[in-house]
């Protein structure tokens, strides 16, 4: 069985397009959330409109989770990444009994793997995914952006694959996932704290040349950390005005987590190529203060 971990939009829209070809498995956080979907399935809107049913809806840390996870064979992260480390800690003593599980984590950022790594013995993989979508209920997502799912080769889940890869979502299986991870990692390095800091949907970013000469900036920046892992064209820069473009309407997640007053992933991602460049001694100026913004924005909720 295929199990999506995360109610999030994304873990919402994978279980509901997936769903249709074969039985899916989805791990939600709230009692709320697994009844909602019970009772009334899961709703995608936007670029396409239908609900699915699917029946293996269970709460994390219930018996159900459990019974679900003895079965399953492939496993999606879909979590936040700051819950990343909190959470296999849980369910490490329930995988490690469950060697022939495989963990494909699709999360924002860089690190990921590592940190279940460290808990888990099972094979992990990296993967990413290109769709734009936003919650707007526990139980409704909007499909906001035409993407695909990338994901390292691996025997054992081929098999699994196969089963889902006609869906309107495509899967790709490639030999060399690092470059995929890197592109989508600068991506969402420029775009996602620019909208969160802006509260603009992806594709009012370039409407405005001031946030485009940032963009350029941050591209630059992060482009020379990068070298050192995979060679990316110059013009890298018309490649995120085109997934501005295509994910126009999205509210991507940093800036849903921001609106909802939410920690954000901003250490996953601007966080993490400081930490890089750090390593490699250089100073990320615009990184530092897009940084610096995101972190400001987290404090002014209240409580904080």
């Amino acid at each position: 069985m295929i199990t999506i971990l995360g109610g999030g939009a994304i873990g919402l829209l994978l279980t509901a397009v997936w769903s249709r070809l074969e039985q899916i498995g989805l791990v939600v956080r709230t009692k709320r959330q697994t009844e909602s979907i019970r009772k009334n399935g899961i709703e995608i809107v936007g670029l396409k409109k239908f609900v699915t049913h699917p029946p293996n809806v269970v709460e994390f840390g219930s018996t159900e989770m459990v019974n679900l996870l003895k079965n399953t064979r492939c496993l999606f992260v879909c979590i936040k990444s700051y819950d990343t480390q909190k959470v296999f800690t849980k369910l490490s003593r329930i995988i490690n009994r469950i060697p022939e599980m495989v963990i494909i984590t699709l999360q924002n950022g860089l690190g990921n793997k590592e940190i279940i790594s460290s808990k888990i013995k099972n094979k992990v993989l990296c993967g990413i995914i290109t769709c734009g979508a936003t919650k707007i209920l526990d139980n409704k997502v909007k499909f906001a952006g035409k993407g695909e799912v990338v994901v390292e080769n691996f025997n054992k889940i081929t098999k699994w694959l196969d089963r889902i890869k006609n869906s309107i979502i495509p899967i790709k299986v490639v030999s060399n996932i690092t470059p995929y991870l890197w592109k989508k990692f600068i991506v969402n390095c420029v775009i996602n704290p620019l909208a969160a800091i802006t509260k603009l949907p992806n594709g009012e970013l370039i409407k405005y040349p001031q946030i485009k000469q940032i963009m350029k900036l941050l591209v630059e920046e992060d482009l020379k950390v990068a070298q050192n892992e995979i060679k990316i064209s110059r013009n890298f820069i018309n490649q995120i005005y085109n997934v501005c473009k295509k994910t126009s309407s999205n509210i991507n997640s940093m800036l849903q987590d921001i609106l909802a007053k939410r920690k954000t992933e901003i250490d996953f991602l601007n966080g993490k190529i400081l930490e890089f460049a750090k390593q490699q001694g250089y100073v990320l100026p615009v990184n530092t203060a897009i940084f610096n913004l995101v972190k400001y924005i987290e404090k002014t909720y209240a409580g904080r």
